[in-house]
C-alpha cells in the first residue's frame, strides 16, 4: 500500500521563506554584532557586513523548508554551530578591545527568529495564494 501524504519528491523549496529568512537573519545578526562593537570604523563595518552575510545565509537555509517550527530549529542549530566556529575571532576582538562577543542566547535567538519568521511568511503567502485561486 502506498504511503499517504506528500513524498520527498513533492517537496519544493520555499522562495518566500528563503528571502524572508535571509532578510531577517542578515539584519538580526548584523544588529547583534553592531551592539557589541565599541566603535564602528572601517574594520567595524567589515565585521558587521560579514555578520550580515552569515546571518543571511543561516536565515535563508532555515527558511528554505517553509515551515515555522522546522525553520526555528534549523536557524537555532546553524546559529549555535556558527557561534562556536567563530568564537576564536570574537574572543580576539574582545582581547584587542574592539568589542565584546555576543552571548550564545543572542546569536541562537536571531537564528531561531529568522527561521520562524521565514516559515510564518511562507504559510501566509501560501494561504493568500490559495484564497486568490478560490475567488
Amino acid at each position: 500500500m502506498p504511503a499517504e501524504g506528500p513524498s520527498v519528491s513533492d517537496w519544493r523549496p520555499s522562495v518566500t521563506g528563503l528571502v524572508v529568512g535571509a532578510a531577517v537573519g542578515g539584519v538580526g545578526r548584523a544588529t547583534v554584532v553592531a551592539l557589541h562593537l565599541d566603535g564602528v570604523g572601517k574594520a567595524g563595518i567589515m565585521v558587521i557586513t560579514l555578520a550580515a552575510v552569515v546571518g543571511a545565509l543561516i536565515g535563508a537555509l532555515a527558511g528554505l523548508r517553509g515551515t515555522p517550527l522546522v525553520g526555528l530549529f534549523i536557524g537555532a542549530v546553524l546559529s549555535g554551530m556558527m557561534y562556536f566556529v567563530s568564537m576564536p575571532l570574537a574572543l580576539l576582538f574582545g582581547v584587542i578591545g574592539v568589542g565584546a562577543p555576543p552571548s550564545l542566547i543572542e546569536v541562537v535567538s536571531v537564528g531561531a527568529i529568522s527561521g520562524l519568521a521565514a516559515g510564518v511568511a511562507d504559510r501566509v503567502y501560501e494561504r493568500r495564494q490559495m484564497e486568490g485561486r478560490h475567488t
